[in-house]
């Protein structure tokens, strides 16, 4: 992305901004109306598609208020989708499980997104440095991550 670190740090910031109210105000009743499968789903296809276009938006020659706009929106998606996506993750393995088995399916599933925190940027790392060695950029990196995105909808429709 053709941005300086404080034009980033303001990007960033408003979309952080825009997700909180979201979760506050909106997430509830969007959950409430697609349901847990149906906001995971939705979720994770809103985000896998804002992770293709943001290295696009942000190469793009623009003043930076124009750029802004162009980045907050796809980030402030993502910001939103991940969190809708990991709320209805949470409640569906609280759903699936009985009462009595569910402090260890959460440990579970904690135990596995520990994993994927930790190999996450070791994992992007490479495919970073990868796209910028083979004079993609950092393309590779966003749709690796939109990829796993779409893995979990498969994942999720497998889901009882």
């Amino acid at each position: 992305l053709d941005l300086t670190r404080a034009d980033l740090a303001i990007t960033l910031t408003v979309a952080s901004g825009v997700q909180v109210v979201y979760s506050f105000r909106f997430m509830a009743s969007f959950m409430e109306g697609r349901g847990l499968r149906g906001s995971l789903v939705t979720a994770a296809c809103a985000g896998a598609s804002t992770l293709m276009f943001i290295p696009i938006l942000g190469g793009l020659e623009s003043p930076f208020g124009v750029k802004l706009l162009f980045l907050a929106v796809p980030v402030t998606v993502f910001y939103a989708a991940a969190t809708t996506a990991f709320s209805a993750a949470q409640a569906i393995v609280n759903n699936v499980v009985r009462s009595a088995e569910r402090g260890y399916a959460n440990g579970v599933a904690a135990t596995v997104e520990a994993v994927g925190k930790a190999a996450g940027p070791t994992f992007g790392a490479v495919v970073l440095a990868t796209g910028f060695s083979r004079h993609h950029g950092g393309f590779a990196a966003f749709w690796c991550l939109a990829s796993s995105l779409l893995l979990a909808v498969a994942v999720a429709r497998k889901l009882p």
